[in-house]
C-alpha cells in the first residue's frame, strides 16, 4: 500500500513537470507544515495588500475625517499644509515601494557577466573533497533546499532572508558547522581569507523520504545554481518566490513582495524613510482623534481596541462596524512604526559596514574598503540625498560591481 506521504510527492517523479515548478512545490509544501502565518508563499501574497490597506486607510481617514476634527478651532489654517505633507508622504512612500518591486537584480550573465577566467575559485578543493561531499549528502531536512537555520530580526512576518538554496558555516576553520554539518578541514583553511566560509549548496532534487544531497563551496566562489543552470557570482543567491538569482541578495522583503538586492536596495532604503514618517504622523494623530473622539462618541471599551473582539461585537451589533476598522488600523500603525523604525536603524548601520543580511545572519565577515562616501555610492549612486527627493537611478547608477567584487576583501 503506498503511503499518503509518498503519493503526495508523486510530482518529484513527473517528467512533464519542470525542475522550477517541482521545487516551489516541494518547498511550498513544507513551508505550509509550518502553519498558514508563516508559510513564505502566502506572506508574500497578502503582506503587499496589508501595507496597502493601512495606507489607504490610515490616509484616507486621517486626511478625510481625523484631520478636520483634530484641526478645527484655532488650526485651520494648517489643516491644508497637513493634507499636502500627507499627500507628499503618500506619494514618495507608494513610488519607491513600487521601484523596489519592479527592478530588478536579477543575475543576467549577458549584462552583468559570467566568471573570468582569472577568476580564482578557491571552492573547488572543497567540493572535491569525498569526505565533506559525502557528510553532506541525506544530513538535512528538505526545507533547508530553500531555507537557512539562521534568521535575522527581519524574518518576523514581514521580510525573510531565508531562500537562498544554500546553508552557510560561520565557522572559519576546521571543526563543526551549523547543524553538526563538518566544515573544512585545517589543512584546507585559508586563515583570514574568508576562503573558509562553507556553504552547502543543494545539487540534487529532494528524493522520495525527502533527503537532500548537497556538495561544500567556499562562500567565495561562482556556485551553479541548481534551478536556473548556470553559475552565479558570489553574494549571489536564488530566489525560490522570485524565481531568479539575485546580485548581492540582501533579504526577500514580503511587504514589497520581492528581493532587495544591488538595484533596489535604494528604493527599499527610501520606502522605510517615507513610511516611518508617515506612520509617524498617522499616529501622532489618531492617538489623540481616538481617545478624544472615537472613544466618547461610539462608547467604546478597551476590549474593543482588541481586533477580533472588536469585530465579533461589531457583527454582534454591540458596536458599530467602523470600530473594528480602527481598531485594526489602530495597531497597523503601531507595529509599522516600530518595526519600520527599528528597520531603518538597522539598514543605515548595516550600510555602513557592507554586509549583507545574508552574511550578517551566518557570521560572514568582509570588509568594504571604500571610505562612507564610497558606500553610499554603491547604493545610492552619485548625490545619494537627492533619492530621499525623487528616484534618481535613471542617471546615477548604484557604483557597484555586483560580480567581481574589487572593493569587497573577505576577513
Amino acid at each position: 500500500m503506498t503511503s499518503s506521504k509518498s503519493s503526495s510527492r508523486d510530482y518529484l517523479h513527473d517528467p512533464n513537470i519542470s525542475l522550477g515548478e517541482k521545487l516551489r512545490r516541494r518547498y511550498k509544501e513544507k513551508s505550509s507544515r509550518m502553519g498558514p502565518n508563516t508559510d513564505p508563499v502566502s506572506l508574500n501574497r497578502w503582506g503587499p495588500w496589508v501595507l496597502l490597506f493601512l495606507l489607504c486607510g490610515a490616509g484616507g481617514w486621517g486626511t478625510v475625517v481625523a484631520m478636520p476634527v483634530l484641526y478645527a478651532g484655532g488650526w485651520e489654517g494648517w489643516l491644508g499644509v497637513g493634507r499636502v505633507w500627507v499627500g507628499v508622504m503618500v506619494v514618495e512612500a507608494a513610488l519607491n515601494w513600487c521601484l523596489c518591486r519592479w527592478v530588478s537584480s536579477g543575475y543576467r550573465p549577458h549584462v552583468h557577466g559570467a566568471r573570468p577566467a582569472h577568476f580564482h575559485q578557491p571552492g573547488n578543493e572543497a567540493s572535491d573533497s569525498s569526505d565533506l561531499a559525502h557528510a553532506g549528502r541525506g544530513t538535512e531536512d528538505s526545507q533547508s533546499l530553500s531555507c537557512p537555520e539562521k534568521r535575522g530580526p527581519e524574518n518576523s512576518g514581514v521580510c525573510d532572508n531565508s531562500n537562498s538554496g544554500t546553508h552557510t558555516s560561520s565557522r572559519k576553520e576546521g571543526g563543526v558547522g551549523d547543524g553538526g554539518v563538518p566544515s573544512r578541514s585545517p589543512a584546507k583553511a585559508r586563515a583570514h581569507d574568508g576562503y573558509s566560509y562553507t556553504m552547502w549548496v543543494a545539487v540534487a532534487l529532494p528524493t522520495a523520504n525527502g533527503h537532500v544531497e548537497r556538495r561544500p563551496f567556499s562562500y567565495w566562489s561562482w556556485v551553479k545554481c541548481l534551478m536556473c543552470h548556470r553559475e552565479r557570482p558570489p553574494r549571489c543567491h536564488h530566489c525560490t518566490l522570485c524565481g531568479v538569482c539575485v546580485l548581492k541578495r540582501d533579504h526577500h522583503c514580503y511587504l514589497t513582495g520581492a528581493c532587495v538586492g544591488v538595484n533596489n536596495h535604494r528604493f527599499f532604503l527610501v520606502f522605510l524613510f517615507w513610511g516611518v514618517l508617515l506612520t509617524a504622523f498617522g499616529t501622532a494623530h489618531m492617538l489623540p482623534y481616538t481617545f478624544l473622539h472615537v472613544v466618547p462618541h461610539y462608547n467604546v471599551s478597551v476590549l474593543d481596541f482588541i481586533p477580533p473582539v472588536a469585530l465579533l461585537r461589531g457583527l454582534l451589533g454591540y458596536v458599530h462596524l467602523v470600530i473594528p476598522v480602527l481598531s485594526l488600523l489602530f495597531w497597523l500603525l503601531l507595529f509599522f512604526l516600530v518595526f519600520a523604525s527599528g528597520m531603518l536603524v538597522h539598514f543605515a548601520f548595516q550600510l555602513g559596514t557592507g554586509r549583507t543580511s545574508f552574511e550578517r545572519d551566518h557570521g560572514i565577515k568582509v570588509t568594504d574598503t571604500r571610505p562612507l562616501s564610497g558606500k553610499l555610492r554603491s547604493v545610492f549612486g552619485d548625490h545619494w540625498w537627492l533619492n530621499f527627493v525623487l528616484p534618481t537611478y535613471p542617471w546615477f547608477k548604484p557604483e557597484e560591481d555586483a560580480v567581481l567584487w574589487p572593493d569587497i576583501k573577505p576577513c
